[in-house]
């Protein structure tokens, strides 16, 4: 049997001192606060939901307040989902983790990567696992993979085994903000995948063969940052257009710098 928490509206306001104080707040705030110690102990999926109150005289809920805040007693982890639910008809929720319908389908982050990386960059990558465990499997454990793709370069490339690993979960930068205070998308998670490909030269033109843009991208981007491994030297960090991504790369090179 699959288990989930889900800890809905669980915010300030609903607390002493909140704008709409609920009698009894702080004895169940402190009771979901022991359910979710269990799930954690038991590496079990929690999902957070958050009311943002975007509509006009709204009393509580209200965006960049601390009422809105999901409170103390069940903070969100890093590798926790948050949804951000808004009134009905005043715009659209930030899904998080995959999510197709958040009625029917929740699709795991390593899932949703298995699928986007062939959209979004052209990579094909065989999961060496059950896809439909892993589908709901939210513990963010590192996968094992075979990359296909790089044989263009060399037959010996072919079937290449990889490991994906989790990396990091940070908010996202305000270049993500909405006009009504909401984001488009509240959090970024890292994910990554040291490929060995031996004694085999690279360049941008050969990985070009194996790396073409999907339909959400403009192009691909290829940089040299071997220094960034090989010595921890950021100063000749990519240009990244938003300021989290620099801050998610930098957590991946550091990440196999330490391991």
């Amino acid at each position: 049997m699959n288990q989930a928490l889900l800890l809905i509206d669980i915010q300030n306001d609903y607390f002493p001192g909140g704008a709409m104080e609920l009698v009894g707040s702080p004895e169940a705030g402190a009771q979901a606060g022991k359910l979710l110690t269990a799930f954690r102990e038991k590496a079990l999926p929690v999902i957070h939901i958050q009311h943002i109150s975007s509509r006009p005289g709204a009393a509580f809920f209200l965006p960049h307040t601390k009422g809105v805040e999901i409170h103390q007693s069940v903070n969100p982890a890093q590798n926790e989902m948050v949804i951000r639910k808004n009134y009905p008809g005043q715009g659209e929720p930030a899904l998080l983790g995959g999510i197709m319908s958040t009625g029917s389908v929740l699709d795991s982050g390593l899932y949703t990567i298995l699928k986007e990386v062939k959209e979004e960059a052209n990579l094909s990558l065989k999961y060496l696992g059950d896809l439909a465990k892993l589908r709901e499997d939210y513990s963010n454990s590192p996968i094992s993979v075979t990359v296909h793709g790089f044989e263009i370069l060399d037959p010996t490339l072919r079937n290449l085994k990889a490991s994906i690993q989790y990396i990091i979960t940070l908010p996202t930068s305000a270049q993500e903000l909405n006009s009504d205070g909401t984001k488009r998308v509240y959090l970024a998670i890292a994910y990554a995948m040291l490929i060995d490909v031996g004694n085999t030269p690279l360049s941008k033109n050969n990985l070009k063969l194996i790396f073409t843009a999907g339909d959400d991208a403009q192009g691909i981007y290829i940089q040299d940052v071997s220094l960034c491994f090989t010595s921890g030297d950021f100063s000749h960090i990519p240009p990244f257009g938003v300021q989290h991504h620099a801050l998610l790369f930098q957590a991946m090179v550091n990440f196999y710098r330490q391991h």
